[in-house]
């Protein structure tokens, strides 16, 4: 996906914490929250697996969460991408190479091989999560896969507000390259 744009794909995890505004280790939120606003100003592209769309519950969310949570999923710099062959595909093998390696004990989630998939089809940037913090991990913790994901190059982190704001300055440099 090119956009001129920094694009990262969020987890359901993200997404959730910002709906449900978690308490999270210092500058998780505070990144999340600024991500949200750029993507607000236009200044990022957000992209999620629409299988967000099944795993966000209306009934396990604050108030009004329910509708902040269509809004964002209608937003201009906001890609809802359905899982299509290419990114079933590549769910499938990832899936199928943690299986078959030893050194992992469980094998991705089948939503968490979407979500990855969908990163890679898309090219994203980063794929943020906070899925690999260890406390109720069902599958294999997904920060642990950073940088290489079934063999698929793939930048995998907790966002962290200082993180974003270099990110951001990088970005306005290379802007300003391209305006020369």
């Amino acid at each position: 996906m090119k956009s001129g744009k920094p694009v990262y794909c969020w987890d359901s995890s993200i997404l959730i914490a910002w709906l449900q505004n978690e308490k999270r280790e210092a500058g998780e939120m505070e990144a999340v929250t600024a991500i949200a606003s750029e993507n607000d100003d236009s200044k990022c592209i957000i992209a999620v697996s629409s299988i967000v769309r099944v795993e966000v519950l209306e009934s396990k969310m604050p108030k009004k969460a329910g509708q902040t949570f269509i809004d964002f999923l209608d937003r201009q710099y906001v890609v809802d991408q359905n899982p299509n062959h290419a990114i079933l595909n590549i769910a499938h093998n990832i899936r199928d190479y943690y299986q078959k390696d030893p050194k992992y004990q469980k094998t991705v989630t089948l939503p968490d091989a979407i979500h990855l998939a969908t990163a890679i089809y898309l090219k994203a940037d980063e794929f943020h999560t906070f899925d690999g913090h260890g406390k109720k991990d069902k599958g294999i913790g997904l920060l642990r896969l950073n940088g290489s994901v079934a063999g698929h190059s793939l930048k995998i982190v907790s966002p962290i507000k200082s993180q974003i704001d270099l990110f951001a300055g990088e970005a306005k440099g290379n802007a300003k390259k391209e305006e020369k």
